[in-house]
């Protein structure tokens, strides 16, 4: 049965000690936020209010700070993600390359080297690039670029193969491949805002191609050649063919006025001087071909005139209106009309969009081939099997060009140019008709323009001199009407050279093949090289979510400890107005701040001089020195955890014993000192004791105090010291006995405690003697009350306490006297009456 009352003692007891712990750590907890929150209040200044102004006033400064802190985070991190800068490095960041706007011209070889590079050959350069205001977000914008130029250089290419020499050098000096950066895929231009666009396009140039060792210049029409052959010369600055004959030999031969009226060529006999001038611009001339060839586009050209020409040809309607190319300026417009409206079936695409030469007040129709094989037969340059691969041949590659304008007298009658230039214009249009490609249409007219340039050489076979073949030779521009057209025929022969471009390219093989591409390797370097740099050496960056959020913390705590004080400052007064309608408002403070500040300085000072040794002024063994020894002991402790009792049993066993016996052994030497200052002379002692009793209820009862008085003999040190020793060792075993009853009869009423129960309030718990601090505090009492407070300087006797200046001495005769009358212990602890 006992076992079992032990064993349930024993779980309770477990139990009692888990509740004290978890108790212990909520008070830990509740302690340290408490010091958390004073430690950190926003503002320093609310440290120095009484508590309850304090946790008022912080807990508003807390709910104002994070209020700020939150608002201003999440405001700059808003700005902060949305605000650019520059930086070196692409990792700072969300970056993206800077692009410049590049505006200029760059040459390209077949080598693939830009021009400016180590490996540049001007006399290779076969490719101009023309960027205007180009701005690449990456170097894949300018990779884009450059593979749809590859594109379009494949696809012309593949068409080349199947062209003369003519065809080709017309593609060399008039194609172009538009690239809009906006909208890559484009493809249909205008000329509005091409200055906006990129393109690519061959070196070769009119100017360069017809400059070549001789010219001639022959009129002819269905009935023969003109026989007056006048001056012939190239003007390469301004790109023009010029030919000078006298007009009285020429209005003499019958054949050349049948062919060729000056007037419509701007002869003016009273300006002209009896010189017939005509001649060809080779930029407008190759211009018209492009256009009719299909190379070029109306919406790639420039517009030359406001001025429209309406009229209708066989029911269908046209529009007319002059062109130039951008690339010229100074070239001559060009006239090309369109048709409005649906043509019929088995009209051609011709009709759809041609374009003309005009010479003065002239409308021709440009005609351009190569001389051919041979100079005694009419041969042409045809690719192909069909035509014995004739274009491939030798002959064939050697610059001897065929540059023909076709016209028509005009009709009589006509009496304003307008009228004039309608009336060639439905003469051109009717002999076009039924052509699907203008190719087919200069090789019907290549026997007509082969006749009159080698007629001039005088090397044509005598069956091509018969009047039937000349006829028939002109039969492809024969009208309903029975009218025939004419030819004007320029040919230039280069025997050596075939340069095609300013920079001297000589294009060696350009009849049937392809000239246009380069090997892959050659074009892959252009492309992984630009041919200017495209980015900046700085990246517009945006800060990433992480970055952007931490600057926003930075910004918002800069912000916010500006703000909550302000804050703060302004709702003060409503928080004391608060308290005073719940009436929580404070009492004053019995002692200001700073009072208890110099006391506990005071204090300070005293505990370490104690610790020192400096004992002046001090009582020996007073409650100061005491007090600092157990200070100093009680730190030397091992730190338990707060609120821990582990050892509080251990403690209270052995402490009290210790310090009975201190106490003891300082009597022991009070008593000494004392019999040897008497000089062994009887003492007369006053001692007031209080009788303490326990009742029957633990309650601690104190008795009126009374006096006794008794005269000590004096006795032998020997005597007295085995009376103390014996009255310690009772002492002793007293408390040893009290301290085992105390320690079970604990246990035993802790085995079946109610929830709500409180030891404090048993009088179990309560104190059954006067606790260290009670006699310490009466002892400072009795130190204290012996001080002298008057202003005279008085000698300590051997036998008691000096007293003087600022204070007096103690019972033992180690007072501060007059040594230290400015100062004294408790100088602001004691007040003293005067």
């Amino acid at each position: 049965m006992g076992s079992k009352k032990r064993r349930i003692r024993h779980a309770d007891t477990k139990q009692l000690d888990k509740d004290d712990e978890e108790h212990s750590i909520k008070s830990y907890v509740i302690q340290q936020l408490n010091k958390f929150f004073v430690q950190h209040l926003p503002m320093e200044s609310l440290k120095e209010f009484p508590p309850s102004y304090m946790y008022y006033a912080g807990t508003v400064a807390y709910m104002v700070m994070i209020a700020t802190f939150v608002y201003f985070t999440f405001q700059s991190y808003l700005s902060s993600v949305q605000q650019a800068f520059i930086a070196l490095d692409p990792s700072s960041g969300d970056c993206t390359s800077v692009s410049i706007a590049i505006s200029n011209t760059y040459l390209a070889d077949t080598r693939g080297n830009w021009v400016g590079t180590p490996h540049f050959t001007y006399s290779l350069a076969s490719y101009s690039l023309t960027l205007n205001n180009f701005q690449a977000d990456s170097f894949d914008d300018y990779e884009t670029m450059m593979n749809t130029f590859h594109t379009s250089l494949d696809h012309i290419g593949e068409v080349s193969v199947n062209h003369s020499l003519a065809y080709n050098l017309v593609l060399w000096t008039s194609w172009i491949r538009y690239y809009s950066t906006a909208d890559p895929s484009m493809v249909n231009f205008t000329s509005q805002g091409l200055g906006q666009l990129q393109y690519l396009q061959m070196t070769g140039e009119p100017a360069v191609i017809f400059n070549a060792n001789r010219h001639q210049a022959v009129i002819s029409s269905q009935y023969g050649l003109c026989g007056v052959v006048g001056y012939t010369s190239y003007d390469m600055a301004n790109a023009r063919v010029m030919t000078e004959v006298n007009y009285t030999y020429y209005s003499a031969q019958p054949l050349c006025m049948v062919a060729l009226q000056p007037q419509l060529f701007g002869y003016i006999a009273s300006v002209d001087n009896n010189i017939f001038t005509y001649g060809l611009d080779v930029n407008a001339f190759v211009t018209a071909m492009a256009v009719n060839y299909g190379i070029l586009q109306l919406q790639d050209l420039g517009i030359a005139s406001q001025t429209v020409y309406r009229f209708t040809v066989d029911g269908n309607a046209y529009v007319g209106q002059q062109y130039f190319d951008l690339r010229y300026p100074y070239m001559t417009p060009i006239l090309c009309v369109r048709n409005t409206t649906s043509l019929p079936s088995g009209a051609g695409v011709l009709l759809q969009r041609l374009c003309f030469v005009l010479e003065s007040e002239a409308v021709t129709l440009p005609l351009y081939d190569h001389f051919g094989v041979s100079y005694r037969y009419p041969i042409p340059c045809r690719c192909g099997a069909a035509n014995q691969n004739a274009g491939s041949l030798p002959p064939c590659q050697v610059f001897n060009m065929l540059a023909s304008l076709l016209y028509y007298v005009p009709s009589k009658g006509t009496t304003s140019i307008q009228e004039l230039i309608i009336d060639q214009l439905e003469n051109l249009l009717q002999i076009v008709y039924g052509y699907e490609s203008y190719s087919d249409f200069t090789l019907k007219g290549f026997n007509a323009s082969w006749s009159a340039a080698a007629e001039a050489y005088g090397r044509r076979a005598s069956e091509t001199l018969s009047p039937t073949w000349q006829k028939n030779a002109f039969g492809f521009c024969a009208l309903p009407s029975g009218k025939r057209c004419s030819l004007m025929t320029f040919n230039s022969y280069n025997a050596i050279n075939r340069i095609v471009s300013e920079y001297k390219y000589q294009l060696s093989n350009g009849s049937c093949a392809n000239t246009f591409t380069v090997p892959d390797e050659d074009w892959n370097r252009l492309v992984s090289t630009a041919p200017a740099q495209l980015t900046q050496d700085y990246y517009d960056c945006y800060p990433t979510a992480s970055n952007a959020f931490f600057n926003a913390l930075g910004i918002a705590s800069g912000n916010t400890q500006l703000a909550v004080p302000l804050t703060v400052l302004v709702t003060i007064p409503f928080i004391y107005l608060f308290l005073v309608l719940i009436q929580q408002v404070p009492p004053k403070e019995e002692y200001t701040a700073l009072e208890k500040e110099e006391v506990m300085e005071i204090v300070s000072i005293i505990l370490l001089r104690l610790r020192d040794g400096k004992t002046r002024g001090f009582k020996k063994n007073g409650v100061l020195v005491k007090l600092t020894k157990e200070l100093i002991k009680a730190a030397k402790e091992e730190v338990g955890y707060p609120d821990s009792d582990d050892d509080d049993e251990e403690d209270s066993d052995a402490e009290p014993d210790a310090i009975d016996e201190e106490e003891d052994e300082d009597d022991e030497e009070d008593e000494g000192e004392g019999e040897g200052e008497g000089g062994g002379q009887t003492k007369r002692t006053t001692v007031q004791t209080k009788a303490v009793t326990i009742d029957s209820d633990d309650e601690i009862v104190e008795s009126p105090p009374s006096t006794t008085e008794g005269t000590a003999a004096s006795t032998t040190k020997k005597t007295t010291t085995k009376a103390k020793t014996k009255n310690v060792a009772q002492t002793k075993a007293k408390k040893a006995s009290a301290s085992t009853t105390s320690t079970a009869k604990r246990r035993r009423r802790t085995s079946a405690l109610p929830v709500d129960y409180d030891p404090w309030q048993t009088s179990e718990f309560k104190p059954k003697k006067a606790s260290k601090l009670s006699v310490f505090t009466r002892q400072l009492e009795d130190d204290t009350s012996g001080s002298g407070v008057s202003g005279q300087r008085r000698r300590p006797t051997a036998a008691g306490g000096g007293g003087g200046g600022g204070g007096g001495g103690g019972d033992d005769g180690q007072g501060p006297g007059g040594d230290d009358a400015g100062y004294y212990p408790g100088k602001y602890l004691i007040s003293t009456a005067r």
